[in-house]
């Protein structure tokens, strides 16, 4: 259950913090006396910036935390995933075929989860902007502003498992193992996040 969580509902969480501060400022009335001690652009550009360092933070510190006391209780165990044995670790062919980076995996566990740690912070954060995009495109629901890029998640791995199952999401944001990973779309997929937040962008400063 808490693996489902995490997977799904990362965007969710990640937007808590500061996507919504907009409809805040609107709703508390205090968006007028804002934008007279500063440039729209400023505003709106600082409300970009800290939903992505709010949203990078508020998933990377519990993922850190967990990942140090994983290391100081079980400092020889601490790195492997659940549901494998020590000796499972050393089956290269399984890490192979498995792992986006089996060599990484195998030599140096905890980097390799530190790396899924801040890629999927990373993933987080793009989310967080995306809903604060979202907010100042018109969306004027707070539900609705938090939610929909975890519904738009939502549909697209439903749809997309139909289609080419290596090309879900969720497979990419927790170092297990799976037969269909594809090393690419683990650098693609932020890419395409940045360039559709790069798009919105555009589109609010018209």
């Amino acid at each position: 259950v808490m693996k489902v969580f995490y997977l799904y509902c990362i965007s969710l969480v990640a937007a808590f913090p500061f996507s919504d501060s907009y409809l805040e400022d609107q709703r508390g009335h205090s968006l007028i006396s804002i934008l007279s001690r500063c440039s729209w652009k400023v505003y709106w550009h600082t409300g970009a910036v800290l939903s992505f360092l709010s949203g990078f933070l508020v998933i990377c510190l519990p993922l850190l935390v967990s990942q140090l006391l994983s290391f100081v209780l079980f400092p020889v165990s601490g790195g492997v995933m659940e549901g494998y044995s020590i000796g499972a670790w050393y089956d290269t062919s399984h890490y192979e075929i498995g792992y986006l980076f089996p060599s990484l995996r195998i030599n140096h566990p905890y980097l390799n989860n530190l790396m899924f740690i801040f890629y999927s912070s990373l993933f987080a954060a793009l989310n967080a902007v995306l809903s604060y995009l979202f907010s100042l495109l018109g969306v004027n629901k707070k539900l609705l502003v938090l939610g929909l890029p975890t519904l738009l998640w939502l549909l697209y791995d439903t749809v997309i498992v139909f289609i080419y199952p290596g090309l879900s999401f969720s497979y990419y944001l927790y170092p297990n193992d799976s037969l269909i990973k594809r090393p690419w779309f683990f650098v693609v997929l932020p890419i395409a996040m940045i360039m559709i937040n790069l798009i919105l962008c555009l589109i609010v400063k018209l």
